[in-house]
């Protein structure tokens, strides 16, 4: 991972520890959840593994007795909440650096399907509501795979949406697994 593209981002007036987390899980692997963001006790411990977000989808899976090698990462590589509401995750600047950490980890891992979660999926698919596309496939010209879900974090919001985002992770994985995407609509982008 490139540390330096964080170093010239403007979350770092505010990241002094917790920042250009690297993603967990299986390395080999073709599968890659995007989260949106580092969450408070990932960022505390400047350790993704001690991420929220990546406990919920490890129990989810776990709990549902599905086995996959994946890997978890977080869009942003800090915390954005530190900035107190001063600088905005759309900052194209932002935006910029932490996309291409985001692509370093799918080319350099060879990532062939991506699961975005939350505004992830709005801001790099440009889909206001994505609770409309949770049957689509997206595959782009390298034919990488990308579905969209809510965050993990919905669960403190709307217990219905968690259970969507449970059913919505366990479907994309066997479809993975199972190399069957025929319930999904397929659209090209």
């Amino acid at each position: 991972m490139n540390r330096q593209l964080c170093e010239d981002c403007p979350l770092r007036l505010y990241n002094k520890k917790g920042y250009c987390l690297e993603g967990v899980g299986d390395i080999p692997t073709d599968s890659l959840i995007v989260v949106p963001n580092v969450d408070y006790v990932a960022y505390k411990n400047s350790d993704f593994a001690f991420s929220k977000q990546v406990e919920l989808i490890n129990h989810t899976l776990f709990y549902r007795g599905v086995d996959y090698p994946i890997k978890i990462v977080p869009y942003i590589r800090c915390n954005i909440k530190l900035s107190k509401g001063m600088i905005d995750a759309t900052n194209p600047i932002i935006n910029k650096l932490c996309l291409k950490h985001l692509n370093s980890d799918i080319v350099d891992n060879k990532i062939k399907n991506v699961m975005l979660c939350g505004d992830v999926a709005k801001s790099l698919l440009n889909i206001p509501n994505i609770s409309n596309t949770f049957n689509t496939c997206y595959i782009n010209c390298n034919t990488i795979k990308f579905n969209t879900n809510y965050s993990p974090l919905i669960l403190y919001n709307d217990e219905e949406k968690y259970k969507v985002f449970k059913d919505n992770l366990v479907n994309w994985i066997n479809a993975i697994k199972f190399n069957s995407f025929d319930n999904y609509k397929l659209v090209r982008i």
